[in-house]
């Protein structure tokens, strides 16, 4: 199983972003463009060592440029066996 496409929409620095993904991806780019907050996004929904309290939205969880109260973030898998 490998992630193909994650879609966030109102998360942080994300306001409609959809990053594909394919067998050898590398995040790279300058300060303050989002690497960590991609990866914080992936970790809410995969990590399952995070508490409650962990994945409880915050205010900076929201994207500051849209009145939107929710955020979405989707991620689409290849190659899953059951």
């Amino acid at each position: 199983m490998k992630i193909s496409k994650v879609k966030i929409e109102n998360y942080r620095n994300f306001e409609n972003e959809i990053i594909n993904f394919n067998n050898k991806t590398l995040i790279i780019g300058p300060n303050d463009v989002g690497k960590s907050n991609l990866i914080r996004a992936l970790r809410l929904l995969l990590d399952k060592s995070l508490s409650q309290v962990d994945i409880e939205p915050e205010e900076k969880d929201f994207n500051i440029y849209t009145d939107a109260g929710s955020f979405k973030i989707e991620i689409e898998f290849d190659d899953y066996d059951e």
